[in-house]
């Protein structure tokens, strides 16, 4: 069993079924380990904020939570719904200690 079919069979026995994903190259062994997990569905997303707002309208629709892979994601944490994680990066809704700091000012 690989690595990404060991996280599959955990995300399968925590009750999560469905994976949206924008995947990059380095994410290309999760997205063929799916093929072999019948009880996952992989979908598929155009870009990442697609993913996390399908995974966040999945979760809050379902009732159930949803995975998301995503190749660009500069910043990941639980939001307050369940099954959205993780989550885009959104002005405002990061915690401080992941808020991007403004540039300092060369004087």
């Amino acid at each position: 069993m690989t690595g990404a079919q060991a996280l599959l069979a955990t995300l399968v026995d925590a009750g999560v079924d469905v994976c949206f994903t924008n995947p990059g190259t380095s994410e290309m062994h999760f997205v063929q380990a799916l093929d072999s997990v019948p009880a996952m569905r992989g979908v598929l997303a155009l870009f990442e904020g697609v993913a996390t707002g399908a995974a966040d309208g999945y979760a809050r629709m379902a009732g159930r939570p949803a995975a998301v892979v995503a190749s660009s994601c500069s910043a990941a944490w639980p939001s307050r719904h369940p099954g959205s994680w993780p989550r885009g990066q959104h002005k405002g809704s990061a915690p401080p200690s992941l808020r991007r700091r403004p540039w300092p000012s060369s004087r």
